[in-house]
């Protein structure tokens, strides 16, 4: 039997070759010592080269800590103060969630300014429309304007210019009708004084957002409407309310809560916070018992609320 010894003894073939490898290694080693003694030259071109490595590592670092300054320089005080790293891609600004917006690097301030104008039933029709929400000025807007994308919409209905619709009828019978606000479309609602293709597309885009309208004066809450195109209004339109969708505070989810314009992030956590410890709502009068709504808040939204089970 074999000791375990003789696994590690070489043949007199592999010392040879042992041997004459570490014989050309060690002839590699001096000939670059030598190199570097009777050629100078050999030794400054290869530290020039490595010098050269380590500057355009140094420059490509530096390179980066100028572009984050300078990408860095066009928030504004208030998005710095957040500290927030953006994120720039291809956005909506009609659909962008604010999660997205968050993404941008838009501060909550911008944000809720953004959602508001739209809930009021703003629209951005093109990408220099953003620099008129407040709070977003030139340097948020210089940094976001290659990324903003608005799809264009096909109107399914067509708009109908009251000159040519005063034409097909006569003015004495337009005088006598009534438009109802939530069955009229914009051809409808360009018949009113003061009402252009562009309010009468806000007016239809808030009525979808409320779930109906259930008083003329919800009219002033549409952006940019005058009060006193509004009041001039009071006798020519009237308001059918019976199908007004309504919310159910006991199975409705938070995306089905927070989308109306009377409800915000807060009183949607707190309304579902509520149910899920109660188990249910049985009279909305709880949601301003329980400090959810403001008595005059719950008034308003009344109409739009149920809680059945």
């Amino acid at each position: 039997m074999s000791s375990s010894g003789e696994f590690f003894r070489f043949s007199r073939k592999e010392r040879k070759g042992i041997i004459s490898l570490m014989m050309i290694i060690l002839l590699l080693v001096l000939l670059d010592f030598f190199l570097d003694y009777f050629i100078p030259e050999h030794k400054t071109q290869r530290d020039s080269k490595f010098k050269k490595e380590i500057l355009a590592f140094e420059s490509s670092l530096k390179t980066k800590d100028i572009n984050k300054t300078e990408a860095f320089n066009h928030y504004t005080p208030e998005e710095k103060g957040n500290n927030k790293v953006a994120e720039l891609f291809f956005f909506d600004p009609n659909t962008a969630t604010r999660y997205e917006l968050a993404r941008l690097g838009l501060s909550d301030k911008q944000i809720n300014t953004l959602k508001k104008y739209l809930t009021k039933g703003g629209e951005f029709y093109k990408k220099e429309d953003l620099k008129k929400i407040y709070g977003i000025g030139e340097s948020t807007y210089n940094r976001l304007k290659d990324y903003i994308d608005i799809e264009k919409k096909q109107d399914n209905k067509p708009v109908i210019s009251r000159k040519n619709t005063l034409q097909d009828q006569p003015i004495e019978i337009l005088k006598k009708v009534k438009i109802d606000l939530n069955e009229a479309d914009t051809s409808q609602l360009i018949l009113l004084k003061g009402i252009g293709s562009i309010y009468a597309g806000r007016i239809c885009k808030y009525r979808e957002l409320l779930g109906g309208y259930v008083s003329i004066d919800q009219l002033t809450e549409v952006y940019g409407l005058p009060e006193m195109t509004v009041s001039n209004m009071e006798d020519k339109v009237k308001i059918d309310s019976l199908n007004i969708q309504r919310i159910n505070v006991n199975k409705a989810e938070f995306k089905d809560i927070i989308k109306h314009p009377y409800i915000d992030k807060y009183q949607t956590q707190a309304i579902l916070k509520y149910r899920e410890i109660k188990g249910s709502i049985s009279d909305l009068n709880e949601l301003s018992v329980n400090n959810i709504f403001t008595i005059e808040e719950l008034r308003k939204l009344k109409p739009y609320l149920s809680c059945k089970k």
